[in-house]
């Protein structure tokens, strides 16, 4: 009986123009795109103004991102990131030979994302 999940899927879905889609990106997409079409339709049904709608959308989008973000490096990677605060807002990695990569901003918990949300809208 397989009393465990072996997950060992490929994050990567497809390359558009070698630039690779994953899984993860693509849902958080999505679900920020849904939640504006979903408050679109409040604000419009509730008869509210479309520029506190923009300021919504604005800061929502940036405060999920940051709390997304910080929820990484901060619960998941904290060792890491406390010797290389830096490297949480800016999207390199210092390699052993004391060159600076480019790495794109890997690494965003949802969890930190949601929370950070929450509290702004308190």
């Amino acid at each position: 009986m397989l009393l465990y999940i072996n997950w060992d899927v490929n994050p990567e879905i497809f390359q558009v123009w070698g630039f690779p889609i994953r899984y993860y990106g693509l849902l958080f997409g999505v679900g920020l795109l849904l939640c504006a079409a979903i408050l679109k339709n409040i604000y419009k049904s509730e008869n509210l103004t479309n520029a506190s709608f923009d300021s919504l959308i604005i800061y929502g989008f940036v405060g999920v991102f940051v709390g997304a973000r910080l929820g990484h490096c901060l619960f998941y990677d904290f060792d890491y990131y406390s010797q290389h605060p830096f490297e949480i807002i800016l999207p390199i990695q210092q390699d052993g030979d004391g060159k600076y990569n480019f790495t794109g901003y890997a690494g965003l918990a949802s969890h930190g994302g949601c929370t950070l949300y929450v509290f702004k809208l308190n």
